[in-house]
């Protein structure tokens, strides 16, 4: 017979991240049954000082508890088994925790501006947060790779620094001073929806000069913002899920090999905010745009060329000069991004997905797919795609 566990929740729900991460929490628990979990009162009651919030707690008897970094001092009176969100400052190795994959954060955004064509890149981050770095360095080392060097400015936003309000001047400054068009990746959705703002305000046209992508695909953000916003959409349920299960083997006193879950980003959730083809080349945004707009189609590269009005032999010089990257390259990347959009946030069958996709059987997708991405899909689908 299982044995109840009480564990305690000291996450949010402000954020689609929070809720995402509390959604794989739960599903694990449901799945169990033989959790129970104990959550804060909302808001709008009294909150209790932190001593008699921690007597509570311990009242309780719980076994365990998940919570972000914000609340490591409860945690750490709590004295029992626990795992944490890491988001403000590294945690010790020691400690069991859930942490984004940063640096693939920042390679999967630069990956997609320099699909659309960019030949200018700029990052926007928080300072004093080491995930907002880490994503740059991400971005950046992506960017240099293909020849670029991406331009970056970081907000500080320690109780010292200066409020949003006094830095928006510096900020438009700072986005006067970039080569138009440019490919812009802040290190969230919050901050790319203030940049929107100050773009709308000094005439800065979103995409045609500014091309902005975020990172969370907060629903509720980026398709209440002026464009909607691009985003880098991230497996925090899937991390949710696997937490619990962590700290299910812990309170249950089994070995756990590893102390972290990572959080990786899946794929692109394109919107109005990216939706440009950043070529000067007339010809070669013909050719983008045909083999986007074809991506389930099996097409060569002499369909590219006959879309774009040129021999072939001119087309792949063209594309390797200014696109970086070879045509059969362009038409397998955007092919790669629609599976993972497919496998990530539907339930089709890979069998039903290779149809999709103009494949004659589930083994040539599969081959394609694992050349490119080093996973089959069915892996791919498990290692992504929500619980």
């Amino acid at each position: 017979m299982k044995t109840l566990r009480k564990v305690i929740l000291l996450v949010q729900c402000t954020r689609e991240s929070e809720r995402d991460l509390l959604r794989g929490i739960m599903k694990f628990s449901q799945a169990q049954g033989f959790w129970t979990l104990y959550q804060e009162p909302p808001g709008f009651f009294k909150a209790l000082p932190l001593r008699s919030r921690i007597k509570r707690m311990r009242a309780w008897g719980a076994h365990g508890v998940i919570a972000t970094q914000d609340r490591l001092t409860e945690v750490r009176a709590l004295k029992i088994p626990n795992v944490v969100t890491e988001y403000e400052n590294p945690l010790p190795s020691r400690q069991y925790q859930i942490v984004a994959d940063n640096r693939a954060i920042g390679k999967m955004a630069a990956e997609h501006l320099l699909g659309l064509g960019f030949s200018h890149f700029a990052f926007c981050g928080l300072a004093d947060r080491h995930w907002s770095n880490e994503r740059r360095d991400g971005f950046a080392e992506t960017i240099a790779r293909c020849g670029g060097e991406p331009m970056a400015y970081a907000l500080e936003t320690a109780p010292s620094g200066a409020s949003w309000y006094s830095m928006r001047g510096r900020i438009e400054r700072w986005l006067t001073t970039l080569p138009s068009p440019v490919g812009l990746m802040t290190c969230n959705d919050d901050l790319a929806v203030l940049l929107a703002e100050v773009c709308h305000n000094a005439g800065i046209k979103v995409p045609d000069e500014v091309a902005l992508i975020g990172v969370d695909n907060d629903d509720l953000i980026c398709n209440g913002a002026t464009p909607p916003l691009s985003s880098v959409a991230l497996a925090t349920q899937r991390a949710g899920y696997e937490a619990a299960e962590m700290l299910d083997h812990i309170m249950a006193g089994r070995t756990v090999g590893c102390r972290r879950i990572a959080i990786r980003p899946t794929h692109i959730v394109s919107r109005q905010s990216t939706d440009l083809i950043a070529v000067s080349d007339p010809n070669l945004a013909k050719a983008i745009r045909f083999i986007r707009e074809n991506v389930q189609r099996p097409i060569k590269v002499q369909d590219v060329a006959a879309a774009a009005g040129l021999c072939t032999r001119t087309l792949q010089h063209r594309f390797g000069k200014l696109v970086g990257q070879s045509v059969l390259q362009e038409i397998a990347s955007t092919r790669i991004r629609h599976i993972n959009r497919l496998l990530s946030e539907t339930n089709l069958s890979v069998a039903e997905i290779a149809q999709a996709m103009g494949y004659p059987a589930d083994a040539h997708i599969a081959r394609f797919f694992k050349r490119y991405t080093g996973l089959t899909p069915l892996a791919y689908r498990r290692k992504h795609k929500p619980t």
